[in-house]
């Protein structure tokens, strides 16, 4: 039986749930859960056919033994401005590109070494957020069954002194992910196969047109509750008062 939130997906992304695992609604995903990508492959006729898929955020490669891995090497995030040197990230970026759709995305403020101030990221017109990423296949060794694994693309976040919505982001943090519109995220989701140079020209008018996309974000403070990945509730959206210092 499908689930509610992969039927809401299949409308909001004109695509075809193909994966049998069951999708639930998250408020707070950490690294190494299961969540929706959204590729395009070809389907048996030939044709490309968009599909909704769970995947494990944290990209693994053929030649990583254990999941683990993509904790120690923090692959859950892939720098754009080297994404086509690496070799751990060349061969997705040539072709196998992905979005990962959200609602909302955390950042955190850093006030001091132990204080962190978490905000949430979102579009003010309360539609869907296509992130850039980056899918590959791995094989887990017990049992050798194929899962799907990704990475999110991320660039360096606008200056501080922009002024609105992106001046916000760039005092926040000095990173944000890569974020599409519509039209760019059914360019880069296109599986056929680049050159390494023309997928890197591909990355880079990504990376042009995130901080346009950005502008139409808002960025409220929320709860501390963020903090935990066992706090999983649609109020860890709810924005909190900014505190007072002075």
């Amino acid at each position: 039986m499908q689930s509610k939130i992969g039927s809401l997906l299949e409308d909001e992304l004109e695509a075809r749930l193909v994966d049998e695992t069951p999708l639930r609604a998250s408020w707070n995903i950490p690294p190494g859960a299961r969540v929706p990508i959204l590729l395009e492959q070809a389907d048996d006729d030939g044709a490309l056919e968009r599909q909704i898929i769970a995947a494990r955020w944290g990209l693994l490669k053929p030649w990583n033994k254990e999941q683990r891995e993509a904790f120690q090497w923090r692959t859950h995030n892939a720098q754009a401005e080297t994404a086509g040197q690496k070799r751990t990230w060349k061969g997705p970026l040539t072709s196998r590109r992905c979005a990962v759709p959200a609602e909302a995305y955390y950042e955190w403020e850093k006030i001091t070494e132990k204080d962190k101030r978490p905000y949430a990221i979102r579009p003010a017109d309360g539609s869907m957020i296509l992130f850039a990423g980056l899918w590959e296949t791995w094989k887990q060794p017990e049992d050798e069954q194929l899962i799907v694994t990704f990475t999110i693309l991320t660039g360096a976040a606008p200056d501080e002194n922009a002024g609105g919505v992106l001046g916000e982001l760039g005092r926040i943090h000095h990173r944000m992910p890569l974020a599409m519109s519509s039209e760019m995220a059914s360019e880069w989701m296109n599986p056929v196969k680049l050159s390494e140079d023309a997928a890197q020209e591909l990355l880079k008018r990504v990376y042009a047109g995130a901080y346009e996309v950005a502008r139409g974000w808002e960025v409220q403070e929320v709860s501390n509750a963020v903090n935990t990945v066992a706090n999983d509730s649609p109020e860890l959206l709810d924005p909190v008062e900014p505190e007072v210092l002075f």
